[in-house]
């Protein structure tokens, strides 16, 4: 059986995406913004879908927020951008497994990285599934300072961790030169 995405595809940009402007969305349920401001690893939904009227999770991201507060360290402090009564969750059946968006900041992201690729192992056992036999999409947004970037993986799972490892040292270069 072969993954749905063969080759890996992985793009860095900037975002405009902040933990500020998450704060300030109207889905965020302002009774618990102090608590969710304490996270450094924050879901956050996909927004202004052309096909999705209301913020959208990929259907997996209750059993990956679980998996994070089970298995990260205990400095690491995370949370969903939304409420329950808003929580909307998209089933996709499809062979790629798709990881909730998250937003870091730039000093923990390897820690993160470890933790999605974890993740998405632990998923291939599950699923008795070959490294590349399943693939995965996943984005993070990186803050570092004002500035923030978006790292964008899709393909197998087989070498997650070393793709997404190898864009670390090199993602805000060139903010720190100008």
């Amino acid at each position: 059986m072969k993954h749905e995405i063969e080759e890996k595809q992985l793009k860095i940009s900037d975002s405009e995406i902040s933990f500020s402007k998450i704060y300030e969305k109207p889905y965020v349920p302002q009774e618990y913004i102090s608590d969710i401001k304490k996270a450094n690893i924050l879901l956050i939904p996909t927004e202004n879908s052309d096909r999705y009227e209301h913020p959208i999770f990929p259907e997996l991201t209750l059993e990956f927020l679980d998996y994070i507060k089970e298995n990260a360290p205990e400095d690491i402090i995370t949370d969903i951008a939304i409420s329950d009564d808003d929580f909307n969750r998209l089933e996709l059946h499809s062979a790629a497994v798709t990881v909730a968006t998250v937003i870091v900041t730039y000093g923990i992201l390897p820690i993160v990285t470890g933790i999605i690729a974890a993740y998405l192992y632990d998923k291939l056992k599950q699923l008795h599934r070959k490294e590349d036999e399943l693939s995965a999409e996943v984005n993070i947004i990186v803050q570092n300072g004002k500035k923030s970037k978006r790292i964008s993986y899709k393909g197998p799972v087989k070498g997650i961790k070393d793709t997404l490892d190898s864009t670390i040292p090199h993602l805000f270069e060139n903010e720190e030169q100008a």
